[in-house]
């Protein structure tokens, strides 16, 4: 009940925000931009690579090349094994582009969070929708509308990368793309993935977001002018790329235990996870843990935003640090 009046008005913030987000002519090119490059990839990757097989040795533009009938076996037996093991440079490049996604994920969140909330703050116009709406519902209903608007985006590109796909595949040759993909690891068979693994994934993803969304939502509330938003970006920022990297190097450790230690470590669970789940190096027992760790975290930054939130909204003066934030939300908790 005493949650429920505090994220009174919730909905009315989202709307209003994502409304906002929407109608924003910067967001709209952004968006557009997005898409644009989904649909551009594929024929402009065809174009450069062209037709890798189209050689004296094809065949309806497939390479061929005679073997006896013991040299045959002898390769596809050679070939099952290698199947049969995900290589370093597969494992990397996988994990690679998952941190990619993760990292775009983190800071749009972040820039917009923080825009969003230090702008209202500067014109005042928090002060009139704190009359109406719960200073925890203005921050959870901010991060809600940043979420839906880049999810969308998200999936927005993926349907528009395949889609581009299809479409290309009726009028080029994607026999060299699909080589060169084929070369790094990448297959159709390394996207088709169990349910659980796109649980997996999509936790993982929403739990990454809250996470680095709230941290977001408190630095943006320390400041007190636009001047101020770079350094509060910074501060989000450097945990996000402290994930990134450190999950770059995880592939490189073939220790349980290292790969466990990553996945219990939130800002670098969030990159690693389901990377490490899918290629079968961690058990969803682990996973769960790591989920139930990151979870204590957003519950106890969402602890803080509820205790400080209201103060810091309304504050004026220098951006306050985290030990502020935390003392500001211990203080309040002694009733002091």
């Amino acid at each position: 009940m005493f949650m429920s009046n505090k994220l009174k008005g919730t909905g009315a913030v989202f709307g209003f925000t994502l409304k906002q987000m929407m109608k924003n002519r910067a967001n709209q090119i952004i968006f557009a931009i997005f898409i644009l490059v989904a649909l551009l990839a594929i024929p402009v990757g065809s174009l450069i690579l062209g037709d890798q097989g189209a050689d004296n040795d094809t065949i309806n533009g497939y390479y061929t090349e005679w073997y006896t009938v013991e040299d045959y076996l002898a390769m596809q037996a050679e070939w099952d094994e290698m199947d049969a093991e995900v290589g370093m440079d597969t494992k990397f490049l996988i994990q690679y582009v998952y941190s990619i996604a993760v990292m775009v994920v983190g800071l749009f969140s972040v820039s917009y969070i923080v825009q969003g909330i230090v702008m209202e703050k500067s014109s005042r116009l928090v002060e009139t929708l704190l009359i109406s709406v719960e200073p925890m519902a203005l921050v959870f209903g901010k991060i809600l509308a940043v979420m839906a608007y880049i999810f969308s985006m998200m999936a927005s590109m993926v349907a528009a990368g395949l889609f581009s796909w299809k479409v290309s595949g009726l009028f080029l040759n994607l026999s060299g793309l699909t080589a060169g993909l084929e070369s790094l690891g990448i297959t159709k068979d390394v996207f088709r993935l169990e349910p659980m693994a796109w649980i997996v994934i999509i936790v993982s993803l929403v739990l990454a977001y809250l996470f680095f969304s709230f941290i977001a939502g408190l630095t943006g509330a320390g400041c007190s002018n636009p001047e101020e938003m770079e350094s509060a970006n910074m501060g989000a920022m450097v945990v996000i790329l402290f994930g990134y990297l450190v999950s770059c190097m995880a592939s490189a450790f073939e220790s349980n235990m290292a790969q466990t230690i990553f996945a219990l470590v939130p800002a670098v669970s969030s990159f690693t996870v389901p990377v490490f789940y899918i290629l079968e190096e961690i058990s969803l027992g682990t996973v769960v843990a790591s989920w139930t760790v990151e979870l204590a975290c957003i519950l106890f930054l969402w602890w803080m935003t509820a205790s400080v939130y209201q103060r810091l909204i309304l504050y004026k003066g220098r951006r306050m640090k985290w030990g502020q934030i935390i003392s500001m939300a211990m203080k309040k908790e002694g009733g002091k």
